[in-house]
């Protein structure tokens, strides 16, 4: 049962409800000082039910930590570089995300982890807040950058309008690489997996009323099913080929759901099929054999 990993979510609980409760008055100054923290092991029961949700094979991972599952021990950081802004966080959207992988990552061994506050673009409209985070272990301290960026509405004439994501389609001549069935929980199995509690994920009411319809995947769910898609599908399960990747959440994935993984060249798109509305969009990079 996943529900015995809530134990190892506290942290990110925590930090979660000390971010939306604490306001600033003032914007902050970009980029921000660096932050730095240190966190235990992943255990390793967690990070292998994280890549079976992803469809990927836990062997694979046996000895280092996916780099797509990095919110869930940099999120406590990242809410700490969050602090003093003067926004309403409870109305934020994960509207992209990022990662390069210069190293691995062992399982088994302590963190060291940077993080800071990397640009703010705002409007009277909405603001775009982006923010950098180094993981590392051993002699590596930045074995991993990786980058968010989250969406505010801030009450202005179009800000519900602005909330909306373009109209991305999936290009007609993209190729799919997987599909899979998402059930209507899977946003309560990857809340469990990452500690990404927010309700229109896994209460139903709740995403009807934020406008959703239902529940909604969550985006770094849609980027994790990416990534071990172009492993499996793109690379033949050499998860060492996927040295970066990079995507904006395009569309909400409504619950339950058939997703689809398209690639075309160094693009990737979530979908239902070429020509359709993509939910995410990306591109990769990967290594020379």
């Amino acid at each position: 049962m996943r529900r015995r990993y809530l134990v190892h979510q506290l942290p990110v609980l925590g930090s979660t409800l000390r971010l939306l409760t604490a306001r600033g008055e003032a914007p902050l100054p970009t980029p921000g000082p660096w932050r730095h923290d240190r966190v235990p092991s992943r255990p390793r029961d967690l990070v292998r039910d994280a890549v079976r949700f992803a469809g990927g094979q836990p062997m694979a991972w046996a000895d280092e930590l996916p780099p797509w599952f990095f919110p869930q021990w940099t999120w406590p950081l990242l809410t700490e570089c969050l602090q003093g802004l003067p926004y309403d966080l409870t109305k934020v959207v994960n509207a992209g995300c990022s990662w390069q992988r210069r190293g691995p990552l062992p399982q088994g061994e302590p963190m060291e982890l940077s993080g800071r506050l990397l640009d703010i673009d705002a409007d009277d409209r909405r603001a775009l807040i982006t923010l950098e985070l180094l993981s590392g272990s051993g002699s590596q301290h930045d074995a991993l950058r990786s980058t968010v960026t989250m969406f505010v509405p801030l009450g202005g004439k179009d800000s519900q309008g602005a909330r909306r994501a373009p109209r991305a389609t999936v290009p007609l001549q993209a190729r799919p690489l997987i599909e899979r069935r998402l059930r209507e929980d899977a946003g309560w199995d990857f809340a469990l997996l990452t500690g990404d509690f927010n309700p229109i994920h896994w209460i139903p009411a709740y995403g009807r009323m934020a406008g959703f319809k239902g529940t909604i995947l969550h985006g770094f769910a849609q980027a994790a099913v990416a990534c071990e898609a172009l492993v499996s599908g793109q690379f033949l399960n050499d998860k060492n080929r996927l040295r970066s990747f990079s995507c904006r959440f395009t569309r909400p994935l409504r619950l339950p759901a058939r997703a689809r993984v398209f690639v075309l060249e160094d693009q990737v798109y979530v979908g239902s099929q070429p020509g359709g509305p993509a939910f995410m969009t990306g591109d990769f990079n990967a290594a020379t054999t």
